[in-house]
C-alpha cells in the first residue's frame, strides 16, 4: 500500500485539531455535575473535586471564563444535595443572587430597547441569552447573559442604528464586523451592557447559509416585544458558534444546547441536518454534536451523528482548513499547542505551515481578505495581527462589563 500523499495527511491533522474546541476531562466533568441529577450528578462532583482540589480556586487562571457557571453549580449543590464546606456553600449562593439581580438588571435594558425598536420593521430576533435563560432553563437565573445580541433584517439595520443612541446606546466605532462595512454593529448601553446587531448566524463567511428560512421558522419570545428562533435553529447556532467563537471557552455553550435538547424532546432532526449542510457545518459540528450525545448524554439519535461524519467525510480541503482556523479563535489555543498534539513530526510540520500561511481560498473564506484586496499585503501583515490577537486574549481577561454600573444594581 502506498503512503498517504501530504494532502491526505494534512486534512487528516486538520481534523484532529478540531478536538481543541472540546471540553477537556476536568471540564466535562464539571459539565456532567452542572447537569445530571441523582447518582449521576454525584459521580461527576466527587471527581470534579477529586481533579481540582478546591472548588472556589477551580475558576482562576485559563478557567477564570467559567466563572460565570458558578450559578449553575449552586443550583446542582441544592438539587443534588452535594456534600460541600459551608464557605464554599455560601460563596456559591452569593453568586447565584448576584447573578439574580444583574439579570433583573439585564432584562430592564433589554426591555426598554426592545420596546423602542419594536416600530421598526420586523421585529429583532434575540439570540441567545434571555431567548435561552427564559424558555428552555430550569431556572432562569442560573444562565449568565452577559450581553443583548440581535439578528436584524437588512432592510432594518439603519433604521436600527439610528434608533439606538436615543435608547441609551453609543457605537463602538473599533468594533466593526465583516458583514457590512457602513454601519456599526457593535454597541454599548450607558449601564456598559453591549448589545451585537448581526446580519447572519456566524462570523465566519464559509458558513454563511441562506437565513430566510430562520426568519420564517422564528415565533415570538415570551415576555418580550421581539423574535426568537426555532429550536433547531438556535442548536444551530449555539453549536456552530461554539466551533469558531470565544463562546467555548466559557462552557455555557454546552449548557445552552443541552437544556435546548432536554426542553424540547420532538427535536426535528431531518431539518437541522438540512441546515447543517446548507450552512456546511457538518465537519465542525460533528465532533461537537458527538461529544453531546456521548460524554453529557444528551438525546441525540446515533443516525444523526452518523449523518454528521458523512457530511464531515465531504468536506473539501479549504472547509478542513475554515474549521481549523476557526477552531482556533474558538479555543483561545496557541498556535504551537495544537501543533504539538500532532502525532507525528511529518504532520506536524504540515499542519505548522498551513496554520502559519494559509491557503488564499481559506483567507477568502474566513473573510480576512476581501475580492478586490490584496492577498500579499494580509501574508505581510499576519505577523502582526497574531501578536495583536495575543494581546487582546491577555486583555480580555479583564472585567468588561460595569455591571456596578447598570440601573439597579447594588
Amino acid at each position: 500500500m502506498s503512503a498517504p500523499s501530504g494532502q491526505l495527511i494534512l486534512r487528516r491533522s486538520l481534523r484532529r485539531s478540531l478536538a481543541v474546541v472540546l471540553p477537556d476531562p476536568t471540564e466535562t466533568q464539571l459539565l456532567r455535575c452542572l447537569l445530571h441529577s441523582g447518582d449521576d450528578g454525584r459521580r461527576a462532583w466527587q471527581a470534579w473535586c477529586g481533579l481540582v482540589g478546591d472548588p472556589k480556586s477551580a475558576f482562576k487562571g485559563e478557567r477564570l471564563g467559567q466563572k460565570s457557571l458558578l450559578p449553575l453549580l449552586h443550583a446542582a449543590v441544592e438539587r443534588n444535595a452535594l456534600p460541600l464546606d459551608a464557605g464554599v456553600a455560601s460563596w456559591l449562593r452569593a453568586t447565584y443572587f448576584r447573578e439574580q439581580m444583574r439579570g433583573n438588571a439585564y432584562r430592564r435594558v433589554l426591555d426598554t430597547t426592545l420596546s423602542g425598536l419594536g416600530v421598526v420593521g420586523t421585529l429583532p430576533l434575540v439570540l441567545k441569552g434571555c431567548a435561552l435563560s427564559d424558555t428552555v432553563y430550569p431556572d432562569r437565573a442560573t444562565r449568565h447573559s452577559h450581553g443583548i445580541e440581535l439578528l436584524v433584517r437588512d432592510d432594518d439595520f439603519g433604521t436600527v442604528a439610528a434608533r439606538l443612541p436615543g435608547l441609551g446606546f453609543s457605537a463602538v466605532r473599533r468594533h466593526h464586523a465583516t458583514q457590512r462595512s457602513s454601519t456599526t454593529l457593535s454597541w454599548q448601553h450607558a449601564s456598559g451592557l453591549p448589545l451585537e446587531m448581526r446580519a447572519r448566524l456566524f462570523d465566519i463567511p464559509h458558513y454563511a447559509a441562506s437565513h430566510e428560512a430562520v426568519w420564517q421558522r422564528a415565533r415570538p419570545l415570551p415576555g418580550h416585544a421581539a423574535l426568537q428562533a426555532a429550536s433547531e435553529d438556535a442548536l444551530l447556532h449555539v453549536c456552530g458558534n461554539a466551533s469558531m467563537s470565544g463562546s467555548r471557552v466559557s462552557l455555557r455553550w454546552a449548557c445552552d444546547a443541552y437544556f435546548l435538547l432536554q426542553a424540547h424532546v420532538e427535536f426535528d432532526w431531518p431539518l437541522l441536518l438540512r441546515s447543517v449542510e446548507d450552512a456546511r457545518l457538518g465537519l465542525p459540528l460533528s465532533g461537537i454534536l458527538r461529544y453531546l450525545r456521548e460524554a453529557l448524554h444528551a438525546p441525540i439519535p446515533a443516525s444523526v451523528i452518523t449523518r454528521l461524519d458523512a457530511l464531515a467525510d465531504a468536506t473539501d480541503d479549504t472547509g478542513h482548513e475554515v474549521a481549523t482556523m476557526g477552531a482556533l479563535v474558538a479555543s483561545h489555543a496557541r498556535m504551537r499547542r495544537i501543533i504539538a498534539n500532532d502525532p507525528d513530526w511529518r504532520s506536524a510540520g504540515l499542519l505548522a505551515r498551513r496554520l502559519l500561511v494559509p491557503s488564499a481560498a481559506c483567507v477568502r473564506e474566513m473573510g480576512w481578505v476581501g475580492r478586490d484586496q490584496s492577498l500579499l499585503a494580509f501574508y505581510l501583515r499576519r505577523p502582526s495581527q497574531y501578536l495583536g490577537a495575543r494581546v487582546a486574549r491577555l486583555l480580555s481577561r479583564r472585567p468588561r462589563i460595569a455591571w456596578s454600573r447598570v440601573p439597579g444594581w447594588q
